[in-house]
């Protein structure tokens, strides 16, 4: 950005932002996780420095609805990750009685004109809506941090580091020579950012999905198990390009067992297709 003077170069730059932006959120997805060094505090301070200090969203916020995600994940009323209504719907039961009443976010979500019409539409807004959705972090990152009836870690420490990513956001481009190359930028980054929503994605919106708290199709003791096999999906990589991934391509071991870190997510995985061909699953 320092160096940008002209569109090419400041197209580049956002190229560049966009790509910290996505790497940045790996790291914390690690650090969300207790990961990296396993220890909480620790975990939770480079985590701040990942998230809100250096990208603007909250880390807390991240685990909040994250955390819930793997415990029931792709239920229809539990998983916040596919509570998406009125622009996407992945299953016809989020809408089939009229709506669906979210457990996570304690209301419901109306099947109504305007989500019928989106929805219909979904297969071509995708792509637009993740190339928007990271402006859409910044607010729910906001909500949680001003809720002062919810539990936060370290909740000052957040706001301000919450607070000084957009004043060092704004020190950074003030260094275009115009506004529309600042805009250019800004807009370019955060879409390019956007692949990292569609990762988030592609491992879970293919799977079936369930209703209730408990995977219920499941021999009792093998809930989670089952339930994780049943709605997880990995990704074909190498070794050139797992870097890209940030981990989330050995998506179904990673929620079977999600402190383990990621570079030893493919020796577990191997173990993990052992005990799944012994048993049949």
């Amino acid at each position: 950005v320092l160096h940008a003077t002209d569109m090419p170069s400041t197209c580049f730059a956002a190229f560049v932002y966009a790509l910290f932006l996505q790497q940045c959120a790996f790291v914390g997805h690690d650090t969300a996780h207790n990961g990296i060094t396993h220890d909480r505090t620790t975990d939770i301070m480079i985590g701040i420095v990942v998230g809100p200090l250096l990208t603007g969203i909250s880390t807390s916020w991240w685990k909040r609805s994250h955390n819930a995600h793997h415990v029931v994940t792709n239920s229809v009323e539990y998983d916040p990750d596919i509570q998406h209504m009125p622009v996407f719907a992945i299953t016809d039961n989020l809408f089939s009685k009229g709506g669906t009443y979210s457990k996570y976010h304690d209301r419901f979500f109306h099947f109504d004109a305007a989500a019928k019409f989106l929805i219909s539409y979904q297969h071509y807004l995708f792509y637009p809506i993740m190339a928007f959705a990271r402006w859409n972090l910044y607010v729910q990152s906001w909500l949680l941090l001003l809720d002062f009836n919810k539990v936060v870690d370290m909740r000052a420490v957040e706001m301000a580091a919450m607070v000084f990513y957009p004043c060092s956001v704004a020190t950074l481009v003030s260094h275009l020579p115009s506004a529309g190359l600042v805009a250019t930028f800004l807009v370019l980054s955060h879409m390019l950012a956007g692949i990292l929503h569609v990762q988030i994605c592609i491992s879970h919106f293919a799977m079936p999905t369930y209703s209730g708290a408990s995977f219920a199709a499941a021999p009792v003791g093998e809930h989670f198990l089952r339930q994780q096999l049943h709605t997880s999906m990995d990704l074909d990589s190498c070794w050139y390009n797992n870097w890209f991934y940030g981990g989330l391509q050995w998506q179904v071991v990673h929620h079977i067992f999600p402190r383990v870190p990621r570079h030893n997510l493919p020796i577990v995985k191997q173990q993990l297709q052992t005990l799944c061909e012994k048993h049949g699953l």
